[in-house]
């Protein structure tokens, strides 16, 4: 029995867990389906944001939402121990996560691509989008601000990612140690 639960509350677990057997497989289903209705969720917020920007007013309801998913996401994924460490745009790979100057060193390319990528996105729309800005020096600034500010916000966030992770993964190495040095005892 539960011990955070009172003797009737545990009753009413184990008859509705007697009523609803849930395995692996319709967990991960469920699962999968709450992904996709949030994805969903997601996706509406950000195209009525936009709808609503282009009429010239404020969407709040639905940035107060998205950020409360983001928030939600956040929440659940930290809670879990789960790292989003980075991967290769092309691919998908996961990159080193090591602590060798080698690992680093790929990181730090893979951060400069995707922020090189992010800064021409910008610059690209800037241009498209702002008839008044063509000037080849304010776009030339705006790119290099843009790459910088892309490229400082990638490796600070993707290595605390990095870093944490490796934390969590020593951790567990140092459980299994502790673990098979009590079963040599």
């Amino acid at each position: 029995m539960n011990n955070n639960y009172t003797e009737r509350q545990q009753k009413m677990a184990d008859k509705i867990t007697a009523a609803y057997p849930v395995d692996e497989r319709v967990s991960a289903v469920n699962d999968k389906g709450l992904a996709a209705c949030g994805v969903i969720a997601i996706f509406y917020s950000i195209g009525r944001i936009v709808y609503v920007g282009f009429k010239g007013s404020l969407a709040l309801p639905e940035l107060i939402l998205l950020l409360v998913m983001v928030a939600a996401m956040t929440m659940v994924e930290r809670q879990n121990h789960v790292y989003n460490c980075p991967k290769t745009i092309i691919g998908g790979k996961p990159l080193d996560t090591g602590m060798t100057k080698k690992a680093r060193k790929s990181r730090m390319l893979y951060y400069l691509g995707d922020s090189v990528v992010f800064a021409v996105i910008m610059s690209v729309i800037t241009f498209f989008g702002d008839k008044n800005s063509r000037n080849i020096v304010s776009m030339a600034v705006e790119f290099g601000v843009c790459l910088v500010i892309c490229f400082l916000l990638d490796y600070f966030l993707e290595e605390r990612k990095v870093r944490k992770y490796n934390e969590y993964m020593n951790s567990l190495c140092g459980e299994e140690d502790d673990k098979n040095d009590l079963s040599d005892e």
